[in-house]
């Protein structure tokens, strides 16, 4: 998906006017202990995602996440059509200042309507996670899976650290849940992955990802 270039003051007027409901957490705290394990108290920051997967599978446990390695992170950027984000605008994860959003929404998703609502059908086959620099007016590809990955969360840990919660392999009744950290000041990624498969049908999970964002963005 290609973003023109254009640039119109009703995006910018929309992120400054909206209520900060994708605000970052108040001590911006790292989120891994020293030996690279997600801390316990992380799963605070995605309660529904981990919920579910305590739930399809009663042996998840949310502090086994373990890093895989810090990388650089170095992405193209493009510029953002305001147009073609119109109606995806409700659904951006915004930091506090509303300098930067995390978009995990318009490439994925098809807008249209039913019983006079807004109701978003999966574009498939390809999952994509970006970021929106509303300042530079870019777009930048956070994270691309092919039919086997997807992001199903995304928070602020501060004004310039977004996280996400997702898959990265899915099988016929099997997930492997990972989460992302990119620190856009050190302009890295971290990723910590599930040590193993988790018993999990992620289908109708992915398909409530537009519903879920909107309601539930301060993570």
């Amino acid at each position: 998906m290609r973003y023109p270039v254009f640039w119109g003051c009703m995006f910018a007027l929309y992120a400054l006017s909206c209520n900060n409901e994708g605000k970052s957490t108040a001590t911006g705290q790292d989120t891994a202990t020293a030996n690279g394990n997600v801390r316990k108290d992380d799963r605070i920051s995605f309660p529904s995602f981990f919920e579910f997967l305590e739930q399809q599978d009663s042996s998840f446990d949310a502090g086994l996440f373990q890093s895989e390695g810090t990388l650089a992170f170095t992405e193209p950027s493009s510029p953002i059509d305001t147009n073609a984000l119109k109606e995806y605008l409700p659904y951006m994860v915004y930091n506090s200042d509303r300098s930067l959003a995390t978009d995990i929404i318009s490439y994925n998703y098809v807008p249209g309507t039913s019983n006079n609502r807004i109701v978003f059908e999966e574009a498939g086959p390809d999952f994509e996670a970006a970021l929106l620099d509303i300042k530079k007016n870019t777009r930048t590809r956070l994270l691309f899976f092919g039919t086997t990955g997807f992001v199903y969360a995304a928070r602020w840990e501060n004004d310039h650290t977004a996280l996400l919660a997702g898959i990265i392999d899915m099988e016929a009744d099997s997930v492997r849940p990972a989460l992302w950290r990119f620190d856009l000041h050190q302009q890295t990624k971290t990723v910590y992955m599930y040590p193993s498969l988790v018993r999990a049908n992620m289908s109708l999970l992915k398909r409530e990802i537009p519903l879920h964002v909107r309601t539930s963005r301060a993570f």
